[in-house]
């Protein structure tokens, strides 16, 4: 997981999904831990046995977990051959070089990214997940006017003669 990239909001998504593929053996949190940013994965790594990775950058401006995350990869990849899956939480489209790599050795890869992915990594993957937000986040919609008035006209104009409307009309 590349948690610079992915919010620790989706990770129940991620690891349920997961779950229909069978055991996930190796599971891998990267980022730089010393940054507040990241403050939301330090209990989720936790719930979900994560190992933490914790890569710093070795110049400004610079991430450098991109490149550890592909090394770690790689050579994962190279010392055991019975895996069938990789799982890549990122929507960082640089990935999608190691993608085609690792699907170029008969591995499929679940891809796992928000709504601001770069479709050329989506469509590297076997598979793409695109994470939403989660559903019991509460925005509040009554502040929306123009919503809240199209409501209001949809119910008055479906309403019986006792003022109820069916919500399927």
């Amino acid at each position: 997981i590349d948690c610079e990239n992915i919010s620790s909001k989706f990770i129940d998504d991620i690891m349920n999904e997961l779950a229909i593929y069978g055991e996930v053996n190796i599971r891998k949190a990267y980022g730089n831990w010393e940054n507040s940013t990241l403050k939301g994965w330090k209990e989720k790594r936790f719930d979900y046995a994560l190992e933490s990775i914790h890569q710093p950058p070795y110049s400004t401006n610079k991430n450098a977990t991109d490149i550890k995350m592909t090394v770690d990869i790689m050579k994962i990849l190279c010392q055991n051959n019975n895996i069938s899956y990789v799982a890549l939480a990122t929507s960082d489209s640089d990935f999608t070089p190691l993608v085609t790599e690792i699907k170029s050795l008969g591995i499929q890869v679940i891809g796992f990214g928000e709504a601001k992915t770069n479709n050329v990594l989506q469509q590297a993957c076997s598979q793409f997940l695109e994470l939403n937000l989660p559903k019991n986040i509460n925005n509040d919609l009554s502040k929306n006017k123009e919503l809240v008035n199209l409501l209001k006209g949809a119910v008055v104009n479906c309403s019986d003669e006792n003022g109820y409307a069916l919500v399927s009309e």
